[in-house]
């Protein structure tokens, strides 16, 4: 049963008369507009000579659990009423159907289904003649809303309140579109953005409301520049065959605008197909972030690029011409076959020494480059151990007087490889032990396996500091201290010894332990 209790008194605050209808709603003009309310609304008669409910709308219904009207119309109100209810209901009937008086909202305790459900109350006078009343008559009637229920609603509300105040001062511009193209809403950013003969900067800093905007899609898609129409119609194409789907597309673009730099401004546009929350149509949201900053970042990096790559250009060019006249002269001098057999031996490796700084001088190019070329392998069977002898035949020359330069490689395992590249990673691990070893050892040694070779250089050198093991195999990085700037060098060597490396799928790292440091690479087949 549907009766209201309070424990607060109806006195003194129930004194608003409200303007009763001179002529009586109808049955069918309730219905009309009653139903469509959120609310829970019904009439009720509470005229002591005969208390009755007489109608409610579909919420009322739902809430006092009744499938329909004729149920409705069936609770008691009288039959077990308390007399403190019965008393509410004659203060209910003199304010409201006698006096005209509007009972203003207040929460009371309703017992739809039996069930106590506090609930926000109240009540107006209506002049209503319905089909089962003999005449027309002043009824009361009553709106009702749980306090859950409005709880609930006031969350909901503050939660899209909240949203509705991020988006506007989001610095991402949000636009929302029809199917047809139509903008059905938009954040502040895009209102400013978009926005004809407006002063954004003044606007944004005094808090001044966004102008209106008038913006469809196709006009969005014509601020932006394009190389032609048809890239134009080809974005407009692409964006609506989005709808209905759960796809995205996102275009960098340049706009037509400029930023207060008169440096073009760019984009990072993204068409998100969705449904629009208030029709349940088909919609388009378009977010837009301001990457002109990155934009600019990149054409320096692609300018600074270029000019790292003429320079390299360059040096390679002129590095090959001295080498290329020391090839050539050492090999006109070994077809001389009146020299002495020593001289040959040194003629050798001045060609063998020439030979591999040409090659050098090429992989520096093509690391420096920033379309890097792929290291090519040309695999074929080498002996691991016949290429060593050839390196430290190359570096000795380099040896300090109390270095010891230590190959203990006898193992003549043979395995698939680029000889040519094997000897390149050599003579960098081992040239690059013997350049910063001043007294002591530089030792070389292999363990093979069926599919793996692992060479190790082992120095008793100055070592590397342990906060820059995970660098010198980055190119133009160096060591650092007093040996590093007394040789120099472009810190190319243990890069290109990584990329040839892992070339041969294998693998190189560094161990250094305080004045011992040891290299190690291993290629595995």
């Amino acid at each position: 049963m549907n009766h209201p209790t309070s424990s607060s008194s109806p006195g003194s605050s129930k004194d608003a008369s409200v303007g009763l209808n001179q002529r009586p709603v109808t049955l069918e003009e309730v219905e009309a507009c009653l139903n469509i309310s959120k609310h829970a609304m019904w009439f009720a008669d509470f005229d002591p000579s005969n208390r009755r409910l007489l109608w409610s709308n579909s919420v009322g219904l739902k809430m006092n659990h009744k499938k329909n009207n004729d149920e409705f119309r069936s609770i008691d109100i009288v039959t077990g009423t308390s007399k403190k209810r019965l008393e509410q209901q004659d203060n209910l009937y003199q304010e409201v159907q006698v006096d005209h008086k509007r009972y203003p909202e207040t929460h009371i305790t309703l017992y739809p289904g039996g069930v106590p459900t506090p609930a926000s109350f109240d009540a107006v006078p209506v002049l209503a003649n319905f089909p089962w009343m003999p005449e027309p008559k002043v009824l009361c009637l009553i709106r009702a809303e749980p306090i859950v229920a409005k709880k609930q609603r006031s969350k909901v509300d503050d939660d899209r309140n909240r949203a509705i105040e991020i988006l506007s001062y989001s610095a991402i511009l949000t636009l929302l579109f029809s199917e047809e193209g139509a903008l059905l809403q938009f954040n502040r950013k895009a209102s400013f953005f978009y926005g004809k003969h407006v002063d954004l900067e003044r606007c944004e800093s005094s808090g001044e409301e966004a102008p209106a905007l008038k913006l469809s899609l196709e006009q969005l898609l014509e601020s932006c520049v394009w190389e032609s129409d048809e890239d134009r119609s080809s974005a407009l194409a692409q964006i609506q065959g989005l709808y209905r789907t759960t796809q995205t597309l996102q275009l960098k673009v340049m706009k037509k605008h400029v930023n207060k730099k008169g440096k073009q401004i760019w984009h990072a546009m993204t068409f998100i197909a969705c449904y629009d929350p208030v029709t349940g149509k088909a919609a388009m949201l378009v977010n837009e972030a301001d990457i002109t900053d990155l934009k600019e970042m990149s054409f320096e990096l692609v300018e600074a690029q270029k000019a790292r790559e003429a320079f390299f250009t360059a040096i390679s060019h002129e590095l090959r011409t001295p080498l290329n006249g020391i090839i050539g002269l050492s090999e006109g001098l070994l077809e001389m076959s009146d020299c002495p057999q020593q001289i040959l031996n040194t003629l050798q490796v001045i060609r063998r020494s020439g030979l591999n700084m040409a090659h050098l001088v090429q992989d520096m190019h093509d690391l420096a480059m920033s379309k890097q070329a792929e290291v090519k392998i040309i695999p074929k069977t080498v002996c691991v151990a016949d290429i060593i002898v050839q390196v430290c035949e190359l570096v000795q020359p380099m040896v300090k007087t109390d270095v010891t330069l230590i190959n203990t490689v006898t193992d003549k395992s043979m395995i698939e490889g680029d000889d040519r590249r094997i000897a390149q990673i050599l003579l960098n691990l081992i040239g690059n032990a013997v350049k910063f070893t001043w007294t002591g050892s530089v030792t070389i040694d292999a363990q093979f396996t069926p599919d793996s070779c692992t060479l190790r250089v082992t120095d008793t050198g100055v070592g590397i500091p342990a906060d820059r093991q995970d660098l010198i195999f980055m190119p133009f990085i160096q060591g650092e201290g007093h040996d590093s700037r007394e040789y120099g060098g472009m810190g190319l060597g243990l890069a290109l010894a990584k990329s040839f490396v892992e070339a041969h799928n294998g693998t190189i790292s560094v161990t250094s332990l305080a004045a011992q440091d040891a290299m190690e690479g291993e290629q595995t087949g």
